[in-house]
């Protein structure tokens, strides 16, 4: 589904490749009626998914009432980590593109918060490819989107094996008394950490493979970006990967101390990678992520704070700061790209 959005985003940002019944007025009034939707539609989203859907007004006033205020340094220093978060995807998105074409980091940067404001509206976030791309002028879009995919790989290869360290070590508190069970876990995530590994290093092979697949054999010349990442290449966008995982973590650490739960800083950063493991893994739409965040810290930190709303208020607090409020920047961002480029 990615990839064919990135497709007809091809199509439509390609003069030569323009569709004859169209004619560039008519293209640019659907582009701009798109725009107006994509504005509408995300408005919409943010207001009822805070304020309809999971009360998050109501929370506050709940936590006000019990606890206080919020600790405001501790916001403020995770709304400024926020800025080094994507900043870091910017350089890493950057790093990634470099061969097939030059672009600034304030480019790269505005690329990939635009990126999350069509992944906001879309399943699995697959839109953030085509925002990110729309901003390119030479590179085929349609093999951008496949070389940003090794970066969210590398991605997610940091989530995956920080969550299944630390989930083997609290498989003490999961599944107590399940001594078998504890083991047969252990062994299922030293599996998984060598399987996402072998498979990172190793996925030039998707090239040759497609060669062979009668079904996408006729796409396989866009599949021939993967066999450019040498290992250095692979490990230095882990590296990437990792800086902002670390950043990540620790504005979620800052978040927990903010809306005072209670949790040490050692014990959240046994169960933080686990959460972030699950949000991985589990299959949602930006639509139940946020629900998913709530219950998801609710369960795996119930072992260090009963405190729920301010847990809940934390992962919800966290999301609004790393995905909502870039979003809203790039929604203005959007508004502004020119997507043909004859235009430019």
């Amino acid at each position: 589904m990615a990839l064919q959005l990135i497709f007809e985003l091809n199509v439509l940002t390609s003069p030569a490749k323009i569709p004859h019944f169209l004619n560039r007025k008519p293209l640019k009034v659907i582009i701009l009626a798109a725009k107006l939707l994509v504005t509408v539609y995300t408005c919409s989203y943010v207001y009822y998914k805070l304020f309809v859907s999971y009360n998050i007004d109501d929370l506050y006033s709940q936590y006000r009432e019990s606890m206080g205020g919020m600790v405001g340094w501790t916001v403020a220093l995770t709304v400024l980590f926020m800025a080094a978060n994507w900043s870091i995807e910017a350089l890493k998105w950057q790093y990634l593109i470099q061969r097939k074409e030059r672009i600034s980091f304030s480019m790269a940067f505005k690329a990939v918060i635009s990126g999350t404001t069509i992944s906001l509206i879309t399943p699995n976030r697959i839109g953030e490819y085509a925002g990110r791309v729309v901003y390119l002028e030479t590179y085929d879009k349609v093999k951008a989107a496949l070389t940003t995919m090794v970066g969210s790989f590398a991605q997610l290869c940091i989530t995956l094996v920080a969550g299944c360290v630390c989930l083997c070590f609290e498989l003490k508190h999961i599944l107590p008394q399940m001594d078998l069970a504890r083991q047969t876990l252990v062994f299922l995530c030293l599996i998984l950490v060598g399987l996402i590994l072998l498979l990172y290093y190793n996925i030039w092979l998707i090239a040759p493979v497609s060669r062979r697949m009668p079904f996408i054999k006729k796409y396989a010349r866009y599949f021939e970006e993967f066999e450019q990442y040498t290992y250095t290449d692979l490990t230095i966008l882990l590296g990437y990967s990792l800086a902002r995982y670390a950043v990540f973590t620790a504005q979620y650490v800052l978040m927990l101390y903010s809306f005072r739960t209670s949790v040490e800083v050692a014990d959240a950063l046994k169960v933080i990678p686990i959460i972030f493991l699950v949000q991985s893994i589990v299959p949602t739409s930006t639509l139940t992520e946020i629900g998913l965040r709530g219950y998801s810290a609710i369960v795996f930190f119930a072992f260090y704070s009963t405190n729920k709303v301010s847990l809940t208020l934390s992962a919800y607090g966290l999301w609004i700061i790393n995905l909502i409020f870039p979003a809203l920047v790039g929604l203005i961002l959007l508004l502004r790209v020119r997507f043909l480029k004859a235009d430019t």
